[in-house]
This record gives C-alpha cells, structure tokens and sequence, in this order.
C-alpha cells in the first residue's frame, strides 16, 4: 500500500523570537577519536528546522516535547532517525542545553524501546547531566538521535513519553 507523503514543514509559521537564533550547531562523539564532531549539513538542517515543524507536541505547564524524522514514509530495514526538542515557552524554567543527552521513555506502538528514566523531576535529561544551563523562555535540542530500522511492512507509531509528558506521536509507513 503506497501512502501520500504528508508536509512536515511550513516555513511561513510565524515563531516566537527565542526561536529565531537558536541554532548553535550539533555534534556527537567521535568513538574513535573521543572527539566532539559536528554532525553532516543534512542532519543539522534538519533539526535546525524545527521552528517550522508543523506537529509539535503538546503543551502542557508551559513547556512542549516534540520529535521529528527527516520523512514519514520508509523503505524496510531503511534507517528511521528521530530528533527530541524540549521547547520551555515560559520564563521561570531551567534549560539543561548541553548534550547530546541520553534519551528515556521512547516508545514504539507502545513498547518502550530505550532505558526509563529514574528522575521524576526532570526525566528527560536521561540518566546522568553535568553542564551547563540557561533559562527560559528557549528551547534544548541536544538530545541523542535515535534509529530505527524495521524488518517488516507496516504502521509505526514513535512517541517520547518522559514523566508526566508525552511528545507528539509520529506515524512511520515502512513499505517495500
């Protein structure tokens, strides 16, 4: 069954100013150099998009936990990559911008498919956070990526689910 490629993007959506120079770049380990990277221009301006992603997680005391993926529609076994942005949209809250951090509570139609968090306070920030930190209002995407590759045809619905909160779910087709 073939599906419609629905748009993920709308550049045209007004956003808040503590969106509009967010971007500070990203990088992840190197594990043979023990070296921060930056990731590739494709991955970086797919999350430095996410002002304009039109399915945000729902708001809940001023603050919304989105991911997203690159596309909703893949290939079987193709790599699945889903970004995670805690976005405070009031003053009052901490930040905890440095990462990548370790993502929790990450489901897949409804298994839970990464460690659970054991901090009830702040279970996002995964298991262990030593930096720095800023205030609200703003927005911290330095999250680990998560994969998935799927070995069979089918709906596939992702949701991050840390504590109390629970981002927007995305619906993966995975076909032939």
């Amino acid at each position: 069954m073939k599906h419609n490629t629905k748009q993920l993007y709308d550049s045209t959506i007004s956003v808040p100013p503590y969106l509009q120079d967010f971007w500070g770049g990203y990088q992840v380990l190197d594990q043979i150099t023990g070296r921060f990277v930056n990731v590739s221009e494709e991955i970086q301006n797919w999350l430095k998009a996410y002002p304009f992603w039109m399915d945000k997680g729902p708001i809940k005391n001023q603050r919304r936990l989105t991911i997203t993926c690159q596309k909703t529609i893949f290939k079987i076994n193709e790599a699945i990559r889903i970004a995670h942005y805690i976005e405070e949209l009031d003053s009052g809250q901490i930040i905890y911008g440095m990462g990548p951090k370790q993502i929790t509570n990450e489901f897949v139609n409804d298994s839970l498919c990464t460690p659970s968090s054991l901090d009830s306070n702040t279970p996002w920030l995964g298991l262990t956070y030593d930096g720095e930190v800023t205030d609200s209002p703003g927005l911290d995407y330095n999250f680990e990526i998560t994969t998935y590759r799927f070995s069979k045809e089918g709906t596939y619905t992702i949701y991050w689910k840390p504590g109390d909160y629970c981002s927007n779910g995305l619906i993966i087709y995975v076909e032939e």
